[in-house]
């Protein structure tokens, strides 16, 4: 058995030692000893490897979606199938692989999937974002791929990041917190498996002109709302996501950034933050 803390959630991991080596080089630093919250069984169902291949360009997607039961989700993919019971607040998972590096990447497919519908239904969304420690509050830079937020990381991060791709917010009590999650684009970089209190959240506009732009919650929360993950096929969902990101943006502060690799963002930011 392991128990990771993922996106802020505790996630206690159960299956085959096949399937919980490789999970565990994967997660390493994401250790937690608080109690869990969320219960992953995994097991694997072998197939001959040559079905296991896919056809050349096939883009890989989980569909998640309502089964017949009202609540429970349920996760269809080629290579894998999950369901997830919210009353045993327990997710079940067969796989057709126990080859570890193509493991890992269905495995954080379905991270990246079940963390998103988790977190709309416990207070929080999960976001296109990268996160940067600055002063122990974080900074959250939204925008497409190729927006530059790896490159924020890189160039401004100076070492203390939780993220550059997937970001996690959750509300805790009155104030929102982002979290580290294992799901990144830079293998080169220690992101930090970590809580911080959200201070701004930022939209990347590359520019040879530096300048924050800052805006009200509700000049705002259009700019956010596209890069919030949700793959649910509940309407419900959405309207739960849309509820919480409109309290987030209430409670922090919001800009457009306009940026380039030549000025120090942080001097623009403090400068015109008041």
């Amino acid at each position: 058995m392991l128990r990771f803390d993922v996106g802020a959630v505790v996630v206690e991991l159960h299956g085959e030692p096949l399937l919980l080596a490789p999970i565990g080089s994967y997660l390493r630093g994401f250790e937690s000893d608080l109690a869990s919250e969320v219960r992953i069984v995994l097991r694997s169902a072998l197939l001959d490897d040559r079905q296991l291949l896919p056809p050349e360009n096939e883009i890989c997607v989980l569909r998640p979606g309502l089964g017949a039961d009202e609540r429970r989700l349920e996760f269809r993919h080629r290579h894998l199938e999950a369901r997830y019971d919210p009353g045993e607040a327990t997710l079940s998972v067969t796989l057709s692989t126990s080859e570890s590096a193509r493991f890992r990447f269905f495995f954080q497919l379905l991270l990246r999937a079940f963390l998103a519908e988790w977190l709309i239904d416990n207070d929080g969304f999960a976001l296109h974002a990268a996160s940067v420690v600055r002063d122990e509050r974080a900074y959250l830079f939204v925008g497409q791929s190729g927006a530059g937020k790896s490159t924020v990381v890189r160039r401004f991060a100076d070492g203390r990041a939780l993220n550059d791709d997937f970001s996690a917010v959750r509300r805790r009590v009155d104030r929102f917190v982002a979290a580290g999650t294992p799901i990144h684009t830079r293998a080169d970089f220690e992101f930090l498996a970590q809580r911080r209190v959200v201070a701004a959240v930022m939209g990347l506009v590359q520019s040879r002109r530096l300048q924050a732009r800052w805006l009200s919650a509700s000049d705002f929360l259009p700019r956010l709302v596209p890069h919030v993950h949700c793959f649910s096929a509940d309407p419900a969902a959405y309207r739960r996501a849309l509820t919480t990101c409109s309290e987030f943006v209430s409670s922090v502060r919001c800009a457009m950034l306009d940026f380039n690799l030549r000025d120090d963002i942080w001097r623009e930011i403090d400068a015109t933050d008041r």
